[in-house]
């Protein structure tokens, strides 16, 4: 169950940084929140009435230390939310990744069947095609995996940046 008030945080936080709707949306759907739940948060968010209290958090009002630490922690807790919806983007990806590694087996296992027969020049242009297909997709994913682990370290640095001024605080 996800706390209310740190979602709708969160998403104040992303349109303050200038994140489009379809983007808050898919992250939202994407930590497990149904359509109809989405509409109540992005209202809510906005400025829209929620249910009452649900997305309201206590003011800052002076520099206590109580005040930052609970800063601290709502930044923490957006942040760990915003490292769990990649992790589950990453993890969907990878799961369609070995779908279509095993149905590119599959058509390399037919076609080895059949090289056998009549057209086996035609059928190892095809796989010859294949690999080709396949390497170009290793590619991509090598390329995505890069980006996925830059993203993973900017967070790291931002997390250890937040821990620091906590610290310092």
């Amino acid at each position: 169950m996800v706390n209310r008030a740190i979602v709708i945080e969160t998403i104040k936080k992303m349109y303050d940084s200038g994140i489009d709707d379809s983007v808050v949306e898919q992250t939202l759907k994407d930590i497990g929140l149904k359509k109809g739940e989405i509409g109540e948060y992005l209202a809510e968010a906005k400025g829209g009435t929620g249910p009452a209290g649900a997305g309201e958090s206590a003011p800052l009002g002076n520099n206590s230390a109580d005040a930052i630490r609970r800063r601290i922690d709502e930044t923490h807790e957006m942040q760990e939310a915003l490292h769990t919806t990649t992790h589950v983007a990453l993890e969907e990806h990878g799961a369609k990744v070995d779908a279509v590694h095993e149905r590119v087996s599959a058509i390399e296992e037919r076609l080895s069947a059949l090289a056998a027969g009549p057209g086996t020049q035609q059928l190892q242009d095809g796989i010859i095609g294949l690999n080709v297909r396949i390497a170009s997709l290793e590619q991509q994913v090598r390329d995505l995996k890069a980006s996925v682990n830059a993203t993973k370290s900017v967070m790291d640095k931002i997390l250890e940046t937040s821990r620091e001024i906590a610290e310092k605080l």
